[in-house]
């Protein structure tokens, strides 16, 4: 059967060799500088650049970053491979990580402290920990954030969550709020509404 367009497109995105003769060839540089401004906004977001495999915000960039690993190795044996001293100078002045286990323990480790030690700066400040989604003050805590309710869920649902019991603990004691209700406000209405709590019970 024959390939679509968007296919096409989608393979050559990843770099793919479309003829073994070609493939030690850069298939499309620009489509190639496309994935790498999307990994730079990827670290800005996040402080690193292990992107997931299967990265829901954007499949593409996982499966390219997997890429560049793979054409990385196909270099280093001998092999037939689109990548170039330019890209592996580029991507190395990004921090990439060009050989990634399975789990990182000590640097997940290392940026989730790190956000929580940001997200009890915004508490101390706001009064709450109720961080909005497109926070522009600081766009990775409001990620992490968001991201800390969908593994709370994933949790509860008996799902693989990276979010372990001593997280759990340590954002409660944080004040940290789990679960937004939809269609009832905004945050800033039911900030309000706290307040007004708050303030009769005093």
């Amino acid at each position: 059967s024959q390939l679509t367009e968007a296919q096409v497109k989608c393979l050559e995105e990843l770099g793919f060799a479309w003829s073994v003769r070609g493939a030690g060839r850069a298939p499309n540089n620009k489509l190639w500088r496309k994935r790498f401004e999307s990994l730079k906004k990827f670290k800005a977001r996040h402080g690193h650049c292990k992107v997931p495999q299967k990265y829901s915000e954007d499949p593409l960039l996982g499966a390219w970053v997997r890429t560049q690993r793979r054409d990385f190795k196909n270099l280093n044996e001998g092999r037939a491979s689109p990548m170039t001293q330019e890209r592996m100078n580029a991507l190395d002045e990004v921090g990439f990580v060009w050989k990634a286990s399975k789990v990182d323990v000590a640097l997940n480790e290392e940026i989730w402290r790190t956000r929580l030690d940001e997200l009890k700066q915004f508490k101390a400040r706001e009064g709450h920990c109720i961080v909005p989604d497109r926070y522009s003050k600081n766009p990775q805590l409001g990620f992490w954030v968001r991201t800390q309710r969908q593994s709370y869920k994933k949790l509860r649902q008996g799902k693989h969550s990276w979010l372990t019991p001593d997280r759990v603990r340590l954002l409660e004691e944080t004040g940290f709020v789990w679960k937004l209700e939809k269609g009832r406000g905004s945050v800033s209405d039911k900030l309000l509404k706290m307040c007004f709590i708050e303030m009769t019970t005093m």
